[in-house]
């Protein structure tokens, strides 16, 4: 919402649901809700809101200053309170603070965050992106915790484009939330309790214009925990887009899936479509089977189905209707059936900058 006094603007992200399946609550999940003040160059935010400053991205109640001068320097300063989401994050006094530079590509950014009243971490991060020439570009990230001395994540990346056509992305990654804090507790419980173990990960992907309306790509990437056995997984992906949604209204997209590790394999394929018939109305639908081997479940087969369609009342008002259907030999058929109303709110007034 703009025009609000002092030239602000009130953002907001959110959603209110409920299950019809279980129980009479309805809940409401709110990521974003803060109001942003313009001051000469510097900029506030003070609210709910998205903190993502040089690490992981947090949703927070926090108040953040951000300023740009002439000579390309940015720095931010933030302080706030971390609202998680998940069903097992941390609750509690918590409080995360830190700081940013930015300068012509490059970064260097520090973090608190304190769990439960104890120091989780306290982080240095440093990092680039560069645009070496017009066939590479080439970025990097790293981040250490003074606290306990552990080198947490690192990542050095690159894309090129060798030809008008083509675009191929490497990176090579390391992530190690394994060490522990006051009374044994972990800094990333989610990732502790399904990986358990410090990720080495190699990822590539190569993009293709075969013809005008053709594209095809391939994807893959490979883990190591690097724990004691065998613990790495493979997984890779080959696919196509023919995309001409401009020339009469279709999207279709399919690809070959393959998935190996420690625990299991997986075969699948996946294909879907777009579908613009006029201004009104669109649909659009996926489908994905596979067949897997795990030790836990043995070999079975799996699919899912979804199509929806979308019918827009007016510029600013849509309603969608979807179904969705998944099957699996190791659990029981489930079958949703979704409808969205969707209205967006556009503001009149139209700000000098937005001219710009």
């Amino acid at each position: 919402i703009k025009d609000l006094p002092h030239n602000s603007t009130l953002y907001f992200y959110g959603r209110l649901w409920k299950d019809l399946g279980y129980g009479d609550d309805w809940d409401i999940d709110l990521y974003q809700l803060y109001l942003e003040v313009p001051i000469g160059s510097r900029k506030i935010t003070v609210g709910r809101q998205f903190i993502s400053e040089g690490f992981e991205t947090h949703v927070a109640d926090a108040i953040k200053c951000e300023n740009r001068l002439m000579n390309g320097l940015r720095y931010t300063f933030y302080l706030g309170k971390p609202r998680d989401f998940e069903p097992i994050s941390r609750s509690g006094d918590d409080l995360i603070w830190g700081a940013k530079l930015d300068y012509k590509g490059f970064f260097l950014a520090y973090e608190n965050f304190r769990d439960d009243g104890h120091l989780a971490k306290s982080s240095i991060a440093g990092g680039f992106l560069k645009k070496v020439n017009r066939y590479f570009d080439l970025y990097s990230r790293i981040e250490f915790d003074t606290n306990s001395g552990n080198f947490i994540e690192g990542e050095l990346g690159t894309v090129i484009y060798p030809v008008r056509k083509a675009r191929m992305e490497l990176e090579v990654s390391y992530y190690d939330p394994s060490f522990t804090f006051h009374d044994k507790e972990y800094l990333d419980p989610i990732f502790e309790l399904f990986s358990s173990g410090r990720q080495l990960r190699f990822t590539e992907s190569i993009y293709y214009e075969l013809f005008e309306d053709w594209e095809v790509y391939q994807s893959y990437s490979y883990s190591d925990f690097q724990r004691m056995g065998d613990d790495d997984g493979h997984l890779l992906k080959v696919g196509f887009v023919r995309d001409t949604w401009l020339k009469n209204g279709w999207r279709f997209y399919g690809s070959f899936n393959y998935a190996d590790s420690w625990l299991g394999n997986l075969k699948g394929i996946e294909a879907g479509f777009d579908r613009w018939l006029n201004s009104k109305l669109s649909f659009s639908g996926v489908a994905d089977i596979a067949r897997y081997d795990k030790k836990t479940y043995g070999k079975q087969w799996a699919d899912s189905f979804f199509i929806s369609a979308k019918y827009s009342i007016d510029e600013f008002k849509s309603i969608e209707f979807g179904i969705e259907d998944r099957e699996n030999e190791d659990f029981d058929r489930d079958t949703r059936l979704m409808f969205r109303f969707n209205y967006l709110f556009f503001c009149p007034k139209v700000h000098k900058e937005d001219v710009k």
